[in-house]
């Protein structure tokens, strides 16, 4: 598989949270479930608006994810600079974290979300927490 083209940036500014399991009835009552909800929409209309109008992707694609996670205001100054882009090694899990952000875009950004063929991710603490998505088409490769 080569390439097609530049990847497509998305950035998301939200503080990143992991996909919650929930049973139907949960999802409606439960108040983790109610925020997990409403952070995929807002997610969504996001990438919504950073498309303009673009059709949603229909090829193969590789996904970067670079979540930039929160530094506690309860840790010390020198501390919080200290962890300035170093590995955040503390819950959600990355594989959680991939999920909400892939379960926000499907049939948004992307038809569904088995075109997505390859996926690089990583999560670091940052002062401004959000997430940036690079998506790139794999040429003659379909969904």
């Amino acid at each position: 598989m080569t390439k097609d083209s530049a990847a497509k940036k998305f950035l998301f500014s939200i503080d990143p949270m992991g996909a919650v399991r929930t049973t139907r009835r949960q999802q409606y009552v439960d108040e983790r479930a109610i925020r997990y909800r409403d952070y995929k929409l807002i997610i969504a209309h996001s990438a919504l608006d950073q498309m303009r109008g673009t059709a949603k992707l229909t090829t193969a694609l590789a996904l970067k994810i670079v979540f930039i996670m929160p530094i506690p205001a309860s840790w010390s100054k020198k501390k919080r600079w200290d962890a300035l882009d170093k590995p955040h090694t503390s819950t959600p899990d990355l594989d959680n974290l991939i999920k909400g952000c892939t379960d926000a875009l499907n049939k948004v950004v992307w038809l569904d979300d088995k075109q997505i063929v390859s996926v690089e991710a990583t999560k670091v603490y940052g002062f401004e927490p959000r997430i940036e998505l690079y998506v790139t088409e794999l040429r003659g490769q379909t969904g």
